[in-house]
C-alpha cells in the first residue's frame, strides 16, 4: 500500500490557486470591457490593436513590439491598479504620479508637457531666430492683409501660470521673460503695422471683478473655461470697435453662466484620480435666441466650423486660434454674417480670400509659441518662391519615379505604374500618410520644396515636419505643419518651410478621404534665410 501523502491536498490547492492566477486575469482581458476601453474613455487615444499574424520577416520582426503595446493597454485590472498607484503617490506621497502633470496648491494641476512650466519660469526662452522668424510672422501677415485693407487683430491668451500664480507651489519661481514677454516686447516696435490684443490685463482685473471668486481658467486642464472665454470675446470686439462699431458684445447678464457635472477631460480623469479632485464645468447658456446658424459643407472637419447671419451689415471674418479658441467660438459667431473659425497657428490665405474676409483675427495663447511654428508668409507667392527655387544651387533632395525613395503607411499603398513615368500612390483613409526620404538643410538656409503631381480632385495637402529640437511629428493638429491646396489634373507648386532647424523626412497627408493620385518629382533647395546664426 503507498502512504498517502499528507502534503498531496496543499499542492492540489497550490496548483489550483496558481491556475486561477492564470485563468482569471486572461478571461477579464479577453471578455471585460474596461479592460478594452479604459485607454480611449479615460486617456482621450486609442488603444492599441491585437498585432495580426506575421506573414514576412518585416511583420515577424514588429510583432513583439506590437504585442508589447497591446498587452500593455488589455491586461487585466488594468485601470485599477493604474488608480492604485496613482492614488498611493497623490495620497501618501503628495507628488504627481506623471511627469507630464504637476500638483499645485489648492487641488489645482499644472501640465508640464513641451516644457509649460519652464516657460513660464523664463528658462526656456526663445532663441535669436526662432524669435526673429515669429517676429516675421506676425509682421508678413498683418502686413498682406492691410495691403487688402482687412482689418487684422493678434490676440495673445496668457498661460494658467502667467494668470494664476498662487496656485503653482512655491519652489516654481520666475527667474525671466517668457516667450510671450520677447514676442510682445518685439512686436510692440510695430505697433503701427501689427494690432495685439493681450488679454493678460483684462483677465488679471476681471480675477477681481465680475468674476471674484470664481476661476477664469479649469483648475486641472490648461484652457480657460467659457468665463474666461467670455472676457476675451468682449476684448476682441472691444479691439475691433473703432472700424466696425456694430461690434457690440452680449452683457453677462445674457448668458447664464451655470455649473454642470464634471466632463472627464481633465488630469484628474486621465490619472484616474478623479474622485480626488473636484471640479464641475462652467457652461454658458444664451438667454437670446441665437441668430448664427452652422454651414455645413464638405470642407468641415473637427478643424474647422463655419457660421453664417442672415445680416449683410455685420463684417465677415476668420479666425485662425489654438485650442483656446474652441471657447470662444459660440460667442464670436453671433457678431458675424459669416465666419469660418480654424483650428489653426498658421495663416491660410487661401482661407482668408475664399471668405471674402472683412477681419481676421490670429488668437494664441503661450504654449503655441511651444509648440507651433511659423514655418510660412502670405508673401510667398507662385512666382516668388519659382524664382528663389531657380535661383538655387544648393539641391537637398531629388525625389523622381526613377529614384523612388518614398514611404507609406499602412493606410496608403505605392501602386506600379507599367509606364514607370510616375509613382503612383493610392491612400484609403484619412490617416494615410506619404514620406519622403530625410535631408538636411545647410546653416543658414531655408528649404524650398518643388511638388509636380496629378491629384482628381481638388485637395488640401498637409506637409508635417519635425526639428532638430521636435524629433517627433506634433501631437496636436496642424500645429508644425503647413497646408496647400491643390487643384486637380497636373501641377506644379512651391512651399518654403521657415524652419531653419528643418530636420528629418517631410510627411505628407494627402486628403481626408481615400485618394489615387501620382508624383511626377520632389525637389528641394536651399535658399539663404537672413537671421542670423
Amino acid at each position: 500500500m503507498i502512504p498517502r501523502n499528507p502534503r498531496a491536498g496543499f499542492d492540489v490547492l497550490r496548483i489550483g490557486v496558481l491556475m486561477s492566477l492564470l485563468v482569471i486575469p486572461l478571461a477579464t482581458m479577453l471578455l471585460a470591457p474596461d479592460t478594452r476601453n479604459a485607454a480611449q474613455r479615460k486617456e482621450f487615444r486609442r488603444a492599441a490593436r491585437a498585432p495580426t499574424r506575421p506573414t514576412d520577416t518585416a511583420s515577424l520582426v514588429a510583432f513583439p513590439a506590437a504585442f508589447d503595446a497591446w498587452f500593455d493597454d488589455h491586461f487585466a485590472y488594468r485601470s485599477a491598479l493604474i488608480a492604485a498607484h496613482n492614488r498611493l503617490c497623490v495620497e501618501f506621497f503628495e507628488t504627481s504620479p506623471t511627469d507630464r502633470v504637476l500638483l499645485g496648491k489648492h487641488g489645482w494641476m499644472f501640465v508640464t508637457t513641451d516644457r509649460d512650466v519652464d516657460v513660464y519660469r523664463g528658462v526656456a526662452p526663445l532663441d535669436p531666430v526662432q524669435l526673429g522668424l515669429w517676429e516675421e510672422a506676425f509682421v508678413d501677415r498683418a502686413a498682406w492683409l492691410a495691403e487688402r485693407d482687412i482689418e487684422s487683430l493678434a490676440v495673445f491668451v496668457p498661460s494658467k501660470a502667467e494668470l494664476y500664480p498662487e496656485h503653482l507651489p512655491d519652489e516654481v519661481t520666475r527667474v525671466g521673460p517668457t516667450r510671450m514677454d520677447q514676442l510682445r516686447a518685439r512686436l510692440a516696435v510695430h505697433a503701427d503695422v501689427v494690432p495685439l490684443l493681450d488679454l493678460a490685463p483684462a483677465l488679471r482685473r476681471e480675477k477681481t471683478g465680475r468674476f471674484t471668486g470664481l476661476p477664469l481658467y479649469r483648475a486641472l486642464d490648461s484652457h480657460w473655461n467659457v468665463r474666461g472665454a467670455y472676457v476675451a470675446y468682449c476684448e476682441i470686439l472691444a479691439a475691433l470697435a473703432p472700424r466696425f462699431p456694430e461690434l457690440v458684445p452680449h452683457p453677462a447678464r445674457d448668458y447664464d453662466f451655470a455649473l454642470r457635472p464634471r466632463r472627464g477631460d481633465d488630469w484628474a480623469t486621465r490619472m484616474y484620480v478623479e474622485d480626488l479632485f473636484g471640479e464641475d464645468h462652467v457652461a454658458a447658456k444664451p438667454r437670446f435666441e441665437p441668430r448664427a446658424r452652422p454651414v455645413t459643407t464638405r470642407r468641415n472637419t473637427e478643424d474647422l466650423e463655419i457660421f453664417e447671419i442672415d445680416d449683410e451689415r455685420l463684417p465677415r471674418a476668420v479666425v485662425f486660434h489654438d485650442s483656446f479658441g474652441a471657447a470662444l467660438r459660440p460667442f464670436l459667431a453671433e457678431h458675424f454674417s459669416y465666419v469660418e473659425f480654424h483650428l489653426l497657428t498658421e495663416f491660410d490665405r487661401t482661407a482668408v480670400r475664399r471668405a471674402d474676409a472683412d477681419v481676421v483675427i490670429q488668437l494664441m495663447n503661450e504654449r503655441g509659441l511651444l509648440l507651433a511654428r511659423p514655418a510660412t508668409s502670405p508673401f510667398d507667392t507662385h512666382k516668388r518662391l519659382s524664382q528663389e527655387f531657380a535661383a538655387s544651387t544648393s539641391e537637398l533632395l531629388a525625389v523622381t519615379p526613377e529614384t523612388g525613395g518614398i514611404a507609406v503607411s499602412m493606410a496608403a499603398e505605392v501602386v506600379d505604374d507599367p509606364t514607370g513615368g510616375v509613382i503612383r500612390v493610392e491612400t484609403h483613409d484619412a490617416f494615410a500618410r506619404v514620406e519622403l526620404p530625410a535631408f538636411e538643410v545647410p546653416a543658414g538656409m531655408l528649404a524650398v520644396i518643388e511638388f509636380d503631381v496629378t491629384f482628381p480632385t481638388v485637395v488640401e495637402l498637409e506637409l508635417e515636419f519635425t526639428t532638430s529640437t521636435e524629433p517627433t511629428y506634433a501631437r496636436y493638429a496642424r500645429t508644425r505643419s503647413t497646408v496647400r491646396r491643390v487643384p486637380a489634373g497636373r501641377s506644379t507648386f512651391y512651399v518654403k518651410l521657415r524652419v531653419p532647424d528643418l530636420r528629418g523626412p517631410i510627411r505628407i497627408k494627402p486628403a481626408m478621404h481615400p485618394v489615387h493620385f501620382e508624383i511626377h518629382g520632389v525637389r528641394v533647395r536651399g535658399v539663404p534665410h537672413g537671421l542670423g546664426p
